[in-house]
C-alpha cells in the first residue's frame, strides 16, 4: 500500500469553536469502598485519577499555556504524574530514542532553556518545515504566521514547552507505532477481502491517525494504558495522575474505552462472588513505569498483602498467594463536573475550507 500526502478535509470546525475544550476528570474508585467503612477509614486508600484534555494541532497561546500550567503544576504537585503523548512514531526505536531526547533536554538546563526560547520565538522548525506541517494539516500557512504572535502550531509550541518543563513525566508508549499501523491495514485489507471490498489504494500520511481502523486501536490502547497505570498505583497506595492531551476529534472515544473496561471487573465480581479475574481490560503493551516507581514497590503494606493477624488466623501460604495474584477491584468513573472549560482560541478561517479552496483542490 502507497502512502500519499494530500489535504486533510476536516469537519464538525463550528462545534469545536463553540464548544472548546471540555477537561474531563476520569476516578479510579475501589468496588469494595462500601465495605471499606466512612471516608475516615477509607483515607488511607489511593485514588489514581486520568485527566482527558482535547487539543488541537493548532491553537492559541492562550489555550496551551493554559494546558502547560495544568501539567506544570500536576508534575509538581504530584510526581506520580505521566502525560501519554499523541503521535505514531516510526519504529519502537524511534520511540525510545524520543524519549532519550526528552531525558536529555531535562538534565541539561541550557538546552531546557534554548527549547523554551524558540517555542516562544516561533523557531523551532525551518519554514519549510513549518509549512510542510501545514499543508498536511490543511493550515494556511500565510494566514498561520500573520497570527503567530497568538496562534501556533502544537508542534512548535506545547509539545517543546512539555519537553523542557517536565520532560521526565512524558510517554509515547500510548500511540501506536508505523509497524503496528502497517499491520493493522494489511490485517483490514484481509478481512475487507472476504466481504468483497477492499481498501483505498492509497491513504495520505496526515489520515493515517483518524483511519477507522487505526483510530479505534489508537484510543482503546491509550485508554488500556491508562487504566494499567491506575491499577498500578492502586496496588502500591500512591495518588498518581495520568493526563491525556490529545486530540479533540479522539477524547470522546478514549473517554468511553475507559470506562468500557470496567465490564471485564463487574462480570469477575459477578461470576466469582466477589473474586476478581485476571482481566482488566488493562494492555501488556503499557510498560514505563513513573518516576517513583522503584520506591514506590517497596512499600509492605499494598493492598494485596495480609496484615500478620490476618495471616496468623489460618492458611498462610494460600490466602496469602491468592491475595498477591489477585488484581485491585477497580472502577472508573467520570467525574460529575467538568475540571475545566477551555476556549481554542484559533479564528474559524485558519482551520476551516472556504468555497475557494474546496474549488482549487478540485482543480489540482
Amino acid at each position: 500500500m502507497s502512502f500519499m500526502r494530500n489535504r486533510f478535509l476536516r469537519s464538525a470546525y463550528d462545534e469545536l469553536v463553540v464548544v472548546g475544550s471540555r477537561w474531563t476528570r476520569v476516578l479510579a474508585v475501589s468496588v469494595d469502598a462500601a465495605e471499606v467503612g466512612p471516608p475516615h477509614v477509607q483515607s488511607h486508600l489511593a485514588h489514581p485519577i486520568i485527566t482527558v484534555i482535547p487539543t488541537l494541532h493548532v491553537a492559541g497561546i492562550k489555550f496551551y499555556d493554559r494546558v502547560l500550567e495544568y501539567i506544570d503544576h500536576a508534575v509538581k504537585r504530584n510526581k506520580d504524574t505521566l502525560v501519554l503523548l499523541e503521535g505514531i512514531c516510526d519504529s519502537e526505536a524511534a520511540e525510545k530514542q524520543q524519549m532519550q531526547e526528552y531525558q536529555d533536554i531535562m538534565r541539561n538546563d541550557a538546552l531546557r532553556q534554548t527549547m523554551l526560547a524558540k517555542a516562544d520565538d516561533n523557531t523551532l522548525y525551518s519554514p519549510e518545515v513549518m509549512r510542510e506541517i501545514c499543508q498536511e494539516m490543511d493550515i494556511r500557512y500565510e494566514l498561520l504566521q500573520s497570527m503567530e504572535s497568538t496562534v501556533r502550531l502544537q508542534e512548535c509550541y506545547l509539545k517543546p514547552k512539555l519537553a523542557a518543563m517536565c520532560g521526565l513525566n512524558l510517554r509515547n508508549h500510548a500511540d501506536l507505532h508505523m509497524h503496528e499501523v502497517q499491520r493493522l491495514l494489511e490485517e483490514e485489507s484481509v478481512r475487507l477481502q472476504t466481504l468483497g471490498e477492499r481498501l483505498p489504494s492509497s491513504i495520505a500520511v496526515s489520515q493515517l491517525g483518524s483511519f477507522p481502523v487505526i483510530r479505534k486501536h489508537r484510543e482503546r490502547k491509550v485508554a488500556q494504558v491508562a487504566r494499567m497505570h491506575c491499577i498500578r498505583w492502586f496496588e502500591q497506595e500512591t495518588d498518581g495522575e495520568v493526563i491525556i492531551p490529545w486530540g479533540y476529534f479522539h477524547t470522546e472515544a478514549i473517554i468511553h474505552y475507559i470506562l468500557e473496561g470496567n465490564k471485564s471487573v463487574s462480570a469477575a465480581v459477578d461470576t466469582n462472588g466477589g473474586g476478581v479475574a485476571s482481566s482488566t481490560g488493562t494492555s501488556s503493551s503499557a510498560g514505563a513505569a513513573s518516576p517513583s516507581d522503584e520506591a514506590s514497590t517497596r512499600s509492605s503494606t499494598g493492598p494485596g498483602r495480609l496484615s500478620a493477624k490476618a495471616a496468623a488466623a489460618g492458611g498462610v501460604a494460600g490466602a496469602a498467594a491468592a491475595i498477591e495474584h489477585a488484581p485491585p477491584r477497580l472502577v472508573f468513573v467520570e467525574a460529575d463536573e467538568l475540571l475545566a472549560k477551555v476556549p481554542f482560541s484559533v479564528p474559524k478561517e485558519l482551520i476551516e475550507r472556504t468555497p475557494e479552496d474546496a474549488d482549487s483542490s478540485k482543480c489540482s
